[in-house]
This record gives structure tokens, C-alpha cells and sequence, in this order.
């Protein structure tokens, strides 16, 4: 409320940004193809998943990192990117969920004064697919996942904060150190190492 809402051309992308970029147009191009070809069901499942596993688990996430930091740049770029990602969700969602959809959507800040229904359904842009930084992602994830399950079979609770030393080769090192502050916030981790493996 209040903040100024802007472009995704006007945003300077991080890898996280990117990475959802590129998980949304994929996940349009083959909810297009599916509601095309008449296959509904698989179509709601690439919804779902796009939604539940990528939006919701991971996105927002690690976007509370930049929402609740002090640089207004950061959060504003980040609440532009979630506002525009809600906005073609809701156009996504729209076919198997019309009423409630249409409520939200004439309450985001970049409401147009037009109903969802004559909005365009949300089109596959190649520009938007950054196939490195989805893979950087993808690895992250893999260290995030393997910290909380390592605290789940040691029974060891959210609240204590761990240690944690990740070999890994060379050429993911420095990768892994930009990687430090949301592996920190999102695997409850306070010291993290990154050493070579020999």
C-alpha cells in the first residue's frame, strides 16, 4: 500500500527474480498447450504446481529478505515483481476459479478499469527465460533442502540456529558465497562455510 508499483523493464532482476521469470513461462507455455489440446485436469495440476511449489515455497520466501530490508529500491522492485506475478496468476487461475479471481484482480494496485475477463491471458515470452540462473537456483534449493532434512533426522528445532560446511567444487564457490544470506534465512543456518572438495 502506498509504493509505487513498477515495470519488470524498468527492474533490475536478481537470480531470484529470474529464475521465477523463467518458472512462470515455462509453466504458461505448457498450461497453454494443455488447455489447448483439451487436457483441463493437467492444467490445473501445472497451476498448482507453478503456484504452490515455486510462487508460494520459494518465491515469496526469499523475497522477505528485499521486503523488510532498509533499501526502498529493493523493496520496491520486489513488490512490483510480486504484484505483477499475482496479477497474471489471477489471469491463470481465471478459467477454473472466475468469481474470486475476479475480486482480487480489481483490488491490485495496477487494477484497470476493465474486468479480468477482457485482460489478456498470459503469453510464453522466450526473453524472459534465463536458463543459468534457474540452474543456480535449482542448486540452491538442493542445499536448503538437504539442510532442513538434515535437521529433521537429527530432530534438531527450527529454533536453533546450525552450522554448516558445504564442499562443493571450485566453480560453485563464489556462486554459493552471493548465495550465503538466503541460505542463512532460509535454512536457519548461523555460520555457513563453503570449502572445496577434494
Amino acid at each position: 500500500k502506498g509504493e509505487k508499483i513498477k515495470s519488470i523493464s524498468d527492474i533490475k532482476l536478481d537470480y531470484f527474480d529470474k529464475w521465477i521469470l523463467t518458472k512462470f513461462n515455462k509453466a504458461v507455455k505448457k498450461l497453454r498447450k494443455e488447455i489447448e489440446s483439451y487436457f483441463f485436469n493437467d492444467a490445473a495440476i501445472t497451476i498448482y504446481e507453478f503456484i504452490w511449489n515455486e510462487f508460494c515455497d520459494w518465491y515469496i520466501e526469499s523475497s522477505k529478505i528485499n521486503l523488510y530490508s532498509n533499501n526502498p529500491e529493493l523493496k520496491t522492485d520486489k513488490i512490483s515483481i510480486l504484484i505483477y506475478l499475482l496479477e497474471n496468476i489471477l489471469k491463470m487461475v481465471h478459467p477454473f476459479m472466475p468469481f474470486i479471481t475476479e475480486k482480487i484482480y480489481q483490488n491490485l494496485p495496477t487494477k484497470k478499469d476493465f474486468s479480468i475477463m477482457k485482460s489478456e491471458f498470459p503469453v510464453f515470452n522466450q526473453t524472459k527465460i534465463f536458463e543459468k540462473e534457474e540452474k543456480s537456483i535449482e542448486f540452491l534449493k538442493e542445499i536448503i533442502y538437504n539442510i532442513r532434512n538434515l535437521r529433521g533426522e537429527n530432530k534438531i528445532p527450527p529454533s536453533v540456529e546450525l552450522n554448516v560446511t558445504v564442499k562443493t567444487e571450485a566453480n560453485y564457490i563464489c556462486e554459493l558465497k552471493a548465495f550465503e544470506v538466503f541460505i542463512k534465512k532460509m535454512g536457519k543456518v548461523n555460520k555457513f562455510n563453503v570449502t572445496e572438495e577434494y
